[in-house]
Order: C-alpha cells, then structure tokens, then sequence
C-alpha cells in the first residue's frame, strides 16, 4: 500500500518534521573540499622544499665566496712574490753569487749589414766560415 491509499500523505507544509533537519552536505562539496585542501598542503610542502633548496644553494655560495677570498689572497701573495724575484738587484746578485757571472770590461755592440745576406752566406755565418771558405774561421791551416 501507498501513502495515498492509506492517507498518511500528506503535503509538506509548516509543520513537517523534515525541515528542522539541515540538509546534509552533497558529495561534490566534499570533493572540492579534499581537492582544495590537496592544493594547499602540495603548495605547503613546494614552499619549504623551495627555502631549503635556496638554503643550500646560500650554503654553496658562502662557500664559493671563501675559496675566493683565499685565492685572492694567494694571489696577492705570489705576486708579491713574484715582483720580489724579478727585481734587479737580486738578479744581478744571484748571476754573481750562484752563477760565477761577472760584469764585462767593455760591452761590444753588433751591427748588421747594410745589405740583407743571403741564404748562402746566412748558412756559411751559422757554421763559421767566412765568405766562402770551406774552413771554420780562426781554424788553423
């Protein structure tokens, strides 16, 4: 039997019962709840993965800029060095002392030809001879 066959229906008016129960919540707000609230804490956990990352990489640039520092400073101290080893004095002191090198009495300077030599008489220069003697010069004949 139905409702309408036994009278007990009714149409809902004022003082029906199922009003004052507050209709419950449909799946689909849930869904867009969970959703969302998947979309915050993925987007939380980005963020802190996003600052760690741009911690270590701080890390690593502190470090970069130490190795720097001292590279500059070895830098600064090599040619400090360096300019000390190139000096005059202590060349000329080291030729003397270590080397056994004396100063010349008199300095001769060379002047070349007036005219290019040939490669002939580059050849004959290179071995010795003079002109186009077969003999080394100052060789004994």
């Amino acid at each position: 039997m139905s409702a309408i066959e036994t009278g007990t229906f009714r149409p809902r008016g004022e003082d029906d019962s199922l009003e004052s129960v507050p209709p419950r919540p449909g799946r689909l707000g849930q869904w867009i709840g969970a959703i969302c609230l998947a979309f915050v804490v993925a987007a939380l956990f980005g963020l802190v993965g996003f600052h760690a990352k741009i911690a270590e990489e701080q890390n690593v640039l502190d470090q970069l800029e130490s190795t720097l520092e001292d590279a500059r400073v070895e830098n600064d101290r090599l040619k400090l060095a360096v300019g000390q080893l190139e000096s005059p004095a202590r060349i000329v002191a080291t030729a003397k002392g270590s080397l056994g090198m004396v100063e010349p009495l008199e300095i001769h300077y060379l002047t070349p030809p007036a005219e290019p030599l040939s490669a002939h008489e580059v050849h004959n220069a290179f071995l010795g001879r003079t002109n186009n003697d077969r003999t080394p010069a100052g060789a004994d004949q």
